[in-house]
């Protein structure tokens, strides 16, 4: 679950999550907290991924409350992390937490 209209103001132009580079092209984005020991574990997840289909760096993008501010944070994400979403574009294609992250998935969407 995500706040769908949070999402697309945060994606529009000018929104926290465009001026991060969301919204433009194929992302995986993950809404992550620093201290959270289920965020590092799908940071680790998603790196090793990455890494093994060859995924470039710039198609993961990280997302903390510092970089959008908390408020909008929750607003998106409903108080849920780690919170996963391929985007396409401003378009959600899937989401996913960390016990049910499709790898296949992920790998064919890039």
């Amino acid at each position: 679950p995500y706040n769908e209209t949070a999402l697309k103001d945060a994606l529009g132009e000018g929104g926290a999550l465009h001026r991060l580079g969301a919204g433009e092209d194929r992302r995986l984005v993950a809404f992550v907290t620093p201290r959270c020991p289920y965020c590092q574990l799908a940071r680790r997840k998603i790196d090793a991924m990455a890494e093994r289909h060859g995924l470039e760096s710039g198609r993961v993008l990280y997302v903390e409350p510092a970089d959008i501010g908390d408020r909008l944070f929750l607003d998106i994400t409903y108080g849920t992390r780690p919170l996963l979403m391929l985007l396409d574009g401003d378009s959600v294609v899937a989401t996913y937490h960390l016990r049910n992250i499709n790898e296949k998935q992920v790998a064919s969407f890039f």
